[in-house]
C-alpha cells in the first residue's frame, strides 16, 4: 500500500486540519515516501503557480453556498478531500463529462497540467519537515471481475499516489464496504467510521475511489486551560446554549470589515493556521456565508496585521456527513452522474458512471490543538445498471400458436399466420 504522508498544509477555514499534542502519534516517515516525493517533483517538471490551490479553495466556497442551502446546522468539510476524490475522477473521463467536472472543480482545461500540479504539491508537503503531521492517502477499490486501462491506473499512482486494491465488490457488496471503511478508518486514527454506509455499496458498482486526510500538531500560542470557563454562546438572536469558553490574550494576525471580524491563529510551525470569520452580528452568519468567496477571504488575509487581541473561543466538536451526488448535479456535473457519462479515459468505453459521492469530516478544538480528518469515496458504476437477476419466464411452444412478421419501422404487418403442424403437412386450396 502506498501511503503518503504530508507534512505542511495551509487551509483557509477550519476544515481537514488537526492540531494536536507534540510528536507524531503514529507517523513513521519511511524512506519509500520520500523517494516518491524526490521522483515526483522531479517527474512532475512543472512551476507551482497555485493554480491548484486556487481552485480548490474557489470549490469549496461553492460548496459551502450549497451545504448552507440545506444545512442551518453544524458544518464541517475538506475541499482538499473532495478536491482529490473528484480530479481523480475526472482523471477518467473525456468530453463533456470531464469539462463539466473541471468547471465545478474551478481547474483548468489542461488536465494534464492539474495532475502535475496535485503531483508536484503533494510531493512537496511529503518533503517538508515540519512539527505537525498531516496524513493523506488515496485508493482505488477495483472489482475482481472489472479492468481499468493500464494507463489510468499509471496516472492516479503517479500522480496522486493511489494504488488499485481488488475486492469481490459485485459478489460481496457488504464485506467489500466493512474493507473500504476499515482502511478508512485506519487512514484517519478512527476519526472516520463508517464512511460508506450500510447498502450503499451494491453489486452494481465496479470501482470506488477514496481519499483521506489526517493532520495532528499543537496551537504555537496555547489556551490556558484554567481560564476556561462556561458561558454563553447565542444560537441566533434570541436563544443561546451553555458552553466551556477558551480565552487567551496575545498578538494574532488581524483585519475587519463593517461585517465581521478575521482573526488568524497559527500552528506550531507557523505555515498552518486556523481562520475564523466573525460576523459582527449575532445573526449574521447567513450573510457572510452568502457574500463571501474565497478571493474576498484572500483579499482580507493579505490586509492582515499583527495586533494585541483578547480571544475568547468556544471547546467545540463536530462530525459531519454528507452525500453530494444531488449537490454537485446542482453545481454542474449531472453529465457525470447520468447514462450519458463519458469515462473511457478508465476503461476504454463508456460504460461508467458516478453512482455516489460521499464524505464526512471530523474536528475537535481545545486549549492544547485541533484535531481533524476527512474523507471521501467516489463510486463508479455502469452507465447502464444491469437488471437485477429475475426468475427466468418458461416459454414452451408446443402447441399451435400465431406468428407475424412485421416491418418495425411503419408497424405494418408483412405476414400473419398460424403454427398448428410443425410437420408442415401440405393443405391444398378447396376444390384442388
Amino acid at each position: 500500500m502506498t501511503r503518503i504522508w504530508f507534512r505542511s498544509f495551509v487551509v483557509i477555514g477550519m476544515v481537514a486540519v488537526c492540531a494536536g499534542a507534540s510528536g507524531c502519534r503514529g507517523c513513521t516517515s519511511g524512506e519509500s515516501q520520500r523517494e516518491w516525493a524526490q521522483s515526483a517533483l522531479k517527474a512532475a517538471d512543472v512551476s507551482m503557480d497555485a493554480t491548484t490551490v486556487e481552485a480548490n479553495n474557489a470549490f469549496g466556497f461553492d460548496l459551502l453556498q450549497r451545504v448552507r442551502e440545506d444545512s442551518t446546522g453544524n458544518v464541517i468539510f475538506s475541499p482538499v478531500s473532495l478536491s482529490i476524490a473528484l480530479t481523480m475522477t475526472a482523471a477518467g473521463a473525456q468530453g463533456g463529462t470531464r469539462d463539466q467536472m473541471l468547471e465545478v472543480l474551478h481547474l483548468g482545461p489542461d488536465l494534464a497540467k492539474v495532475q502535475a500540479e496535485y503531483r508536484a504539491l503533494l510531493a512537496r508537503w511529503v518533503l517538508s519537515e515540519k512539527p505537525y503531521l498531516l496524513e493523506v492517502a488515496n485508493r482505488l477499490w477495483v472489482d475482481q471481475g472489472f479492468s481499468l486501462l493500464p494507463s489510468y491506473l499509471s496516472l492516479v499512482e503517479n500522480n496522486f499516489g493511489a494504488e488499485p486494491k481488488t475486492l469481490n465488490i459485485t459478489g460481496n457488496p457488504e464485506e467489500a464496504r466493512r474493507a473500504i471503511n476499515a482502511w478508512t478508518s485506519e487512514q484517519t486514527h478512527g476519526r472516520i467510521e463508517d464512511l460508506i454506509p450500510a447498502g450503499n455499496l451494491n453489486a452494481d458498482s465496479q470501482l470506488v475511489l477514496t481519499n483521506a486526510i489526517y493532520f495532528f500538531g499543537e496551537w504555537a500560542r496555547k489556551f490556558d486551560p484554567d481560564r476556561t470557563r462556561n458561558e454563553d454562546f447565542y444560537l441566533d438572536a434570541a436563544n443561546q446554549v451553555n458552553v466551556p469558553f477558551m480565552h487567551e490574550t496575545n498578538r494574532y494576525r488581524y483585519a475587519e470589515t463593517d461585517a465581521f471580524q478575521l482573526l488568524e491563529m497559527s500552528y506550531k510551525g507557523g505555515d498552518l493556521s486556523m481562520v475564523i470569520l466573525l460576523p459582527r452580528a449575532r445573526d449574521g452568519i447567513a450573510a457572510l456565508e452568502r457574500d463571501l468567496t474565497s478571493m474576498s477571504i484572500e483579499q482580507l488575509l493579505a490586509q492582515a496585521s499583527m495586533k494585541k487581541v483578547i480571544v475568547t473561543l468556544p471547546k467545540f466538536r463536530i462530525e459531519k456527513a454528507f452525500g453530494l451526488e444531488e449537490v454537485l448535479r446542482k453545481m454542474g456535473m449531472g453529465l457525470a452522474f447520468s447514462g450519458a457519462a463519458d469515462f473511457s479515459g478508465m476503461t476504454g468505453g463508456r460504460d461508467l458512471m458516478i453512482g455516489f459521492v460521499r464524505h464526512k469530516a471530523f474536528i475537535d478544538v481545545n486549549e492544547d490543538r485541533t484535531e481533524a480528518a476527512a474523507a471521501t469515496a467516489v463510486s463508479m458504476m455502469p452507465a447502464a445498471a444491469p437488471p437485477r437477476p429475475e426468475p427466468p419466464i418458461v416459454f414452451r411452444a408446443d402447441h399451435s400458436f400465431l406468428f407475424l412478421i412485421r416491418d418495425r419501422t411503419s408497424g405494418a404487418i408483412l405476414f400473419l399466420g398460424r403454427l398448428a403442424n410443425p410437420r408442415g403437412v401440405k393443405e391444398k386450396f378447396p376444390g384442388h
